[in-house]
């Protein structure tokens, strides 16, 4: 018996990056945990551990492959041989994972699901209210998640790597969603920069960077690059966005403004909000 680290997983529909995947030739069927995922196929035993428990850390792994040990040897009747496998194919997995968290640089600190009430956003009030583009708060609470993105690389010299995200923004007042963002931060190790890309719903993307003077404080900022619509740009374009946002351990804490030029005048919408995190 023996233990190799795959490119690839045997099983067609796991669609795990491969740094996070390590096959063992063992077992020949097929078991699921809270966990972990091991798939069988022939004599090819991939165990795929998946992204929520990413960036590396060494209690939650050693608890999260022993209760899997436990579980699998109670329902296998594992011998101790078999179980000394699985036992260096998690730490090689964990080491992986490690490995993972140190490429992402001070974008690692980012990584897990954050929540917050503490949001304010001042935006130009509606026609509906009587008092339209009037400045209008609407405290709120969100949910961020953050996760491992994919690198990639420009022009032959500008090596990126990244994280992704998913924001939801609701209204205290009626608990509705009111603001959906997708995007990533990138980091440019060589060039000392933090991009920061994202879209929303509204039919608006904005691109903005700045250099990373603090590695626990990302200041990103632009007025050119900046995609929306036909409609947007006639009726609420943007002009400008600039935004700050402090990690220390479990503590995030944002800061932006984006000037527009909406209902004849140029208004500045501000958000800020902090935030803990709640799961890694």
């Amino acid at each position: 018996m023996g233990f190799s680290a795959s490119a690839g997983c045997a099983q067609g529909g796991c669609s795990l990056p491969s740094r996070a995947r390590l096959t063992l030739c063992c077992f020949c069927r097929k078991f699921t945990s809270r966990d972990f995922s091991y798939h069988y196929e022939g004599e090819q035993f991939c165990i795929s551990f998946p992204e929520k428990i990413l960036p590396f850390d060494p209690s939650q792994w050693a608890m999260a492959w022993h209760k899997s040990i436990i579980k699998f040897y109670r329902k296998r009747k594992m011998n101790r041989k078999y179980i000394a496998i699985l036992v260096i194919g998690l730490s090689l997995a964990g080491g992986i994972a490690h490995a993972d968290e140190n490429s992402l640089g001070p974008l690692a600190k980012m990584v897990g699901v954050w929540e917050g009430d503490k949001g304010n956003d001042v935006a130009p009030a509606q026609k509906s209210t009587g008092a339209i583009g009037a400045p209008a708060a609407s405290p709120y609470f969100e949910r961020i998640s953050i996760v491992p993105g994919a690198g990639a690389t420009n022009a032959s010299e500008q090596d990126l790597v990244t994280v992704q995200y998913h924001q939801e923004v609701f209204r205290k007042s009626d608990k509705k969603k009111f603001h959906d963002q997708v995007g990533y931060w990138i980091w440019d190790k060589k060039f000392n920069t933090i991009l920061h890309s994202y879209c929303i719903p509204r039919a608006v993307c904005i691109t903005a960077e700045g250099k990373l003077e603090d590695p626990n404080k990302f200041e990103v900022g632009t007025d050119r690059a900046i995609a929306e619509s036909i409609f947007m740009k006639n009726n609420g374009t943007t002009r400008m966005f600039n935004m700050s946002m402090a990690v220390n351990g479990d503590d995030m804490k944002y800061n932006q403004v984006i000037l527009t030029t909406i209902y004849g005048k140029d208004f500045s919408h501000s958000d800020s909000n902090t935030l803990k995190r709640v799961k890694q």
